[in-house]
């Protein structure tokens, strides 16, 4: 009895890493990009260097009687001189921490229909894993990677997964035979379902040690790192098939921001005033 609960209910750690940055006062002067600036009060002035990325804001200058702000990006760090009443200084400062998000993964959840299978939208594609890989690799789509999984496709013979954001209820026209398929609908992507079935499970689960990503893909092959601030372990992935299958565009990534060179001294502090709408697409 306890075997098939184990099968029934399981859950699996998924590791998220993220920054969490704050201003930190210091005696020391910066030179480099002026990224911005802009008329706020000082918490304002820290509060917009940490709502951007730290390659657009490392450090800020803040000027008390103007009530400027300077939001400076690639700054380098110089000597303890250049100090006075009238400027406060604050570098960004970061540390990693890791998060830890609990997933449940349920038999339940998963209806196979062999035999068949849904063709038309491939939006990951996972080699050599298992049928119970697959079924986690769904489960676990939208922290992985940002893709809500309605279900997959999985070939036992060549050991291939591929991950859908349809199923065949929007898509009965691709839900068609193949007799090396098999198609699995993660039906806990429907809350109805989900919250039904989450009652039958309360009453009869039992308590088991959890799943680490680590130990979720036992393949060392299928694990690696490739992202700074995202997560984990996710599996590689490798060109679709040449099918009828259609693969979404990645959006365009070439914006591109420009400051200009400024070193920040005594001598070279501006006389008049600096000030630029910040733009809130930002």
């Amino acid at each position: 009895m306890l075997v098939l609960l184990c099968l029934a209910y399981v859950t699996t750690n998924v590791w998220t890493v993220q920054q969490k940055c704050h201003m930190e006062p210091t005696n020391r002067s910066f030179s480099g990009v002026l990224h911005i600036s802009l008329r706020a009060d000082i918490k304002q002035c820290k509060r917009e260097c940490l709502i951007i990325s730290s390659s657009q804001c490392s450090s800020v200058i803040y000027v008390t009687s103007k009530n400027l702000c300077l939001l400076i990006s690639g700054q380098k760090i110089e000597r303890d001189e250049f100090s006075d009443q009238d400027t406060i200084n604050f570098h960004r400062t970061c540390r990693r921490r890791t998060e830890v998000q609990t997933i449940l993964l349920t038999k339940a959840c998963f209806k196979e229909f062999h035999g068949r299978v849904l063709v038309g939208v491939v939006d990951e594609l996972y080699e050599n894993v298992s049928r119970m890989q697959c079924r986690k690799a769904c489960a676990i789509s939208l922290i992985q990677n940002n893709v809500f999984c309605k279900a997959a496709n999985y070939y036992p013979k060549e050991k291939e997964c591929i991950i859908s954001s349809q199923n065949r209820f929007d898509l009965p026209e691709l839900f068609i035979e193949d007799a090396a398929a098999v198609y699995l609908e993660n039906r806990c992507a429907d809350n109805q379902f989900l919250n039904t079935t989450q009652n039958k499970i309360d009453a009869g689960k039992a308590i088991l040690p959890s799943i680490s990503a680590k130990s979720f893909f036992k393949n060392e092959q299928l694990s690696q790192n490739n992202t700074n601030n995202v997560t984990l372990n996710i599996i590689p992935k490798k060109p679709a098939k040449e099918v009828a299958k259609h693969v979404r565009p990645e959006p365009l990534q070439n914006v591109e921001m420009s400051g200009y060179e400024m070193s920040f001294d005594e001598n070279l502090r501006p006389f008049y005033s600096l000030y630029a709408e910040r733009d809130s697409t930002v």
